[in-house]
């Protein structure tokens, strides 16, 4: 797809334009650094020179020049929602008090030094970054990711959070793909019945090798991961909207008892089950 139209950035964070599908507004200069968070799914990020950069779920991305970047999902079913894509004005963005001011040299040579992009690795701050998303509304998602831009160059500028260079997608063919697909579809309708790697790959007719490779690169996380994801999701959609005991809800996700479903259950939301039924209701 074509890059998503562009919004006016949000009065209250001057300096970072947000990409989404509302009405057009005055276009972001075309050297402005580009962060993309991807909330789930699998966005592909096509550059110049005909590269092509990938992002997994819960993942943050940095792009040196946004206005010559195209993001598009990595397959057909990756809503275009998943991703929160921003545009930082780097001339507007110094102005803004911080602690020190940011070092853009220092950024800059960072993603020249990984051909342009980077990924920010997995740690405390981008898992603590999601689990907030994950609460919010989705009208405050993009302006709060505009705020949390701000504090990301700051620790960027101060070395305080690492990045590695974002690999290229492996090829693979029509089939492959669609045969992946039916996987984690049939995954979705079979929440609580004991899934296997090697299992799913016998009912399918695929090698669990090349299975596991072409799942985590359609929806950028291992197959075991997004099958708990999946099953948890699950799990706080019937906690919101039904009145099943919670050991009812452990057994329809695939849990084996209460105790590991809400040890799970913290670990992604933050909260126990009964605690996120509360604030639900």
């Amino acid at each position: 797809m074509e890059n998503p139209p562009r919004q006016p950035n949000s009065a209250r964070c001057p300096g970072v334009w947000v990409w989404g599908d509302g009405p057009h507004g005055s276009a972001p200069p075309g050297d402005c650094l580009g962060v993309a968070f991807c909330r789930e799914g699998q966005v592909q990020i096509d550059l110049p020179v005909g590269r092509t950069a990938q992002m997994g779920e819960k993942s943050v991305l940095l792009v040196g020049r946004w206005g010559e970047a195209k993001p598009r999902p990595a397959s057909a079913d990756t809503a275009e929602t998943a991703c929160i894509l921003l545009a930082v004005d780097r001339r507007r963005v110094a102005d803004r008090p911080l602690p020190a001011p940011l070092d853009w040299a220092a950024i800059d040579r960072l993603l020249e030094a990984r051909g342009g992009c980077a990924a920010l690795e997995r740690d405390g701050w981008t898992a603590a970054l999601f689990q907030v998303l994950a609460r919010l509304p989705a009208g405050e998602q993009a302006d709060y990711c505009a705020f949390k831009v701000l504090e990301l160059l700051y620790l960027l500028s101060c070395r305080g959070l690492n990045v590695s260079a974002v690999p290229g997608a492996a090829y693979y063919d029509s089939r492959q793909i669609q045969v992946t697909r039916q996987v984690h579809d049939y995954m979705l309708d079979h929440l609580g019945e004991h899934l296997t790697i090697p299992d799913l790959s016998s009912r399918f007719h695929v090698s669990s090798t090349l299975l596991k490779s072409c799942f985590r690169q359609l929806y950028g996380c291992p197959l075991h991961t997004c099958l708990r994801q999946l099953r948890l999701r699950r799990g706080a959609e019937l906690l919101r909207t039904t009145s099943l005991p919670i050991a009812e809800v452990a057994v329809q996700v695939g849990y084996g008892s209460v105790s590991q479903f809400g040890a799970a259950f913290r670990q992604e939301f933050g909260v126990s089950p009964s605690h996120y039924r509360k604030q639900a209701n």
